[in-house]
C-alpha cells in the first residue's frame, strides 16, 4: 500500500487487463465460498473470478488454465498481499474475522466513526486491514486480541486472583481457529481447488 499510488487494481492474464473490484465485504464473502463444501470446485473458481472482476465478459477468452492463474493472482497478489512475517508470539495474529466481528464492527465505529454495513461494496480491503491494524488500546477489538496474548504470570502467594482472572479472560475470548491458521487453510484449500480442477 503505497500513499503516492491510487488503490486501482488490475491483473493482467495473456495481454489482457482484468479490472478487480477489491472492498472487504467480497473478499469476506470468498473466504465463505472456499470453506462452503456444497459448492462444487470446479464452480469456486469461475464464482470467485465473476465476485472480482469488473470486465467479467473478457474472461469468456480464456481458457481453464488461464481462468485458474487468474483467480490465483487475485487471491495471492491482491487479496493475501501481505508479506509473510517470521513467526514468533509478537507477530503473531490473534483474532479472526469471522469470529471477531462484532468485536470490530464496534472497533471501527468506536474509533473511525464508520459503520461497516454502511460502507459495503466501498470500503477497499487494503484500507479495512490498515485500519484494523490501527485500532486504538481502548477499543473492544484490540482490548480482546491483548487477553489473547497476555502472559500468565507464575504463581507466588500473592498473585492467584490475577492468574485467575487473566485464565478467565482467555478462556472466554479464546480463538476456535486464529486469523494465521484460517488464511492457511484458505492457501492450502485454494491449493487443492487448483490441483482438482487441473486433474
Amino acid at each position: 500500500m503505497k500513499l503516492t499510488d491510487k488503490l486501482k487494481d488490475s491483473i493482467e492474464i495473456d495481454g489482457i487487463v482484468f479490472e478487480i473490484d477489491l472492498p472487504f465485504d467480497k473478499v469476506l464473502k470468498s473466504f465463505e465460498l472456499f470453506k462452503d463444501d456444497s459448492i462444487p470446485d470446479n464452480l469456486k473458481v469461475d464464482i470467485f473470478v465473476e465476485m472480482f472482476v469488473k470486465n467479467y465478459e473478457d474472461a469468456f477468452q480464456l481458457d481453464t488454465e488461464q481462468i485458474i492463474n487468474l483467480a490465483k493472482a487475485i487471491f495471492q497478489d491482491l487479496i493475501l498481499y501481505e508479506k509473510p512475517k517470521e513467526k514468533s508470539d509478537s507477530t503473531e495474529k490473534n483474532y479472526d474475522l469471522d469470529q471477531d466481528a462484532k468485536y470490530i464492527y464496534s472497533s471501527f465505529m468506536m474509533d473511525y466513526g464508520i459503520d461497516l454495513f454502511e460502507v459495503q461494496g466501498e470500503l477497499h480491503w487494503k484500507k479495512f486491514n490498515a485500519l484494523l491494524s490501527s485500532l486504538s488500546e481502548k477499543t473492544m477489538f484490540s482490548r480482546v486480541v491483548g487477553y489473547r496474548t497476555m502472559d500468565v504470570p507464575k504463581a507466588n502467594k500473592h498473585n492467584s486472583k490475577e492468574r485467575k482472572r487473566i485464565m478467565e479472560l482467555k478462556r472466554i475470548y479464546k480463538l476456535e481457529l486464529s486469523e494465521e491458521e484460517r488464511k492457511e487453510r484458505l492457501k492450502k484449500k485454494f491449493e487443492k481447488l487448483d490441483n482438482a480442477i487441473r486433474r
